[in-house]
């Protein structure tokens, strides 16, 4: 069950967002939360109310597993979630808020999870090297 709604008009994954203050450049964040469940009641309730807070916000749901398969390595986790917003204040807005902060009572006494930020990557740092003419 997939506790998370999603708000239209999210950046595409990876892009920036056009300038941001004193010239910075505004870039995609990612979310990515690990959980393993340790009261599955505390963290339904989480899960029912999750996504009236989320859809407030302008993140978007890109992936929420309870069964990834492991490729390589050890996963000590039951669930992941992947989640991305425009840039890093439109995530602190978001998690920093009192409606998300009420909700995630629940999540933290349902679930030990870890959660990571990462900042996405410019176009261009995943473009190829342009031909010379000869």
């Amino acid at each position: 069950m997939a506790p998370i709604g999603v708000k239209a008009g999210a950046n595409a994954p990876g892009h920036g967002r056009g300038a941001g203050r004193q010239g910075e450049s505004i870039m995609t964040v990612y979310v990515v939360a690990q959980l393993a469940f340790t009261r599955r009641e505390a963290y339904d309730r989480y899960a029912a109310n999750f996504m009236g807070v989320f859809r407030k916000f302008g993140g978007r749901l890109l992936a929420a597993d309870e069964h990834p398969r492991v490729i390589e390595g050890n996963w000590e986790r039951e669930k992941i979630v992947l989640l991305s917003f425009p840039d890093e204040a439109g995530f602190r807005l978001f998690f920093d808020s009192p409606e998300y902060k009420e909700i995630a009572k629940d999540r933290k006494a349902g679930a030990d999870t870890v959660i990571l930020l990462v900042q996405g990557i410019t176009p261009a740092a995943t473009a190829e090297p342009k031909a010379k003419a000869s």
